[in-house]
């Protein structure tokens, strides 16, 4: 619906009235003037610089840069490619997916705030911490899982599965809380 220009001229005038009814700011002083935020002193990396990368899925999985179609690949989870922080940008504005389903895993928090997904790996599990979270007692297991993306969920599950077969795994209690907290049955 278009404005008559009756509106235009009323809706003029009441914003003339209201700068001129608004109260007018005290110029601050010197001794009021809020001191400066500290703002923490952000690492500066170069876009060619290479960093580890490591595999955040449990099985193959393959990245294509479609910038520079260069191709990653990672087997299993834990593998590791080395990617500069320039094809990792490409990989945020490409395929965010990968940031947000955490299935890839960047061990520098630096770094990850640098690309700007330091806050989609709050709840991350890095690979060296990985098999510590079965040592957890059943109540914390739950509540980290809880937290955990879906498919950092599904890693969990599938190492769970080859620690239980192997019998590194074999508390009843931890067997239980997994079962709960990744809504699966082990059998």
């Amino acid at each position: 619906m278009a404005y008559t220009k009756e509106q235009r001229a009323a809706k003029a005038q009441q914003r003339q009235q209201d700068a001129q009814n608004a109260p007018v700011a005290a110029t601050p002083s010197a001794s009021a003037a809020p001191a400066p935020k500290k703002q923490k002193p952000q690492p500066q990396y170069e876009l060619h610089e290479s960093i580890p990368v490591i595999n955040g899925y449990p099985g193959y999985m393959v990245y294509v840069s479609s910038q520079t179609k260069e191709v990653y690949e990672w087997h299993e989870f834990g593998d590791v490619c080395h990617m500069t922080i320039g094809e990792l940008l490409i990989m945020k504005r490409t395929q965010r997916r990968f940031f947000k389903e955490n299935w890839v895993l960047i061990e520098d928090r630096g770094v990850l705030e640098f690309i700007g997904v330091d806050q989609l790996y709050a709840h991350a599990i890095t690979s060296d911490n990985f098999d510590q979270l079965f040592l957890l007692s059943p109540e914390e297991l739950t509540e980290k899982c809880a937290a955990l993306s879906e498919s950092l969920k599904f890693s969990v599950m599938t190492r769970a599965q080859e620690l239980i077969r192997s019998g590194d795994i074999d508390s009843r209690k931890t067997i239980m809380a997994l079962q709960k907290a990744l809504d699966v049955t082990f059998e």
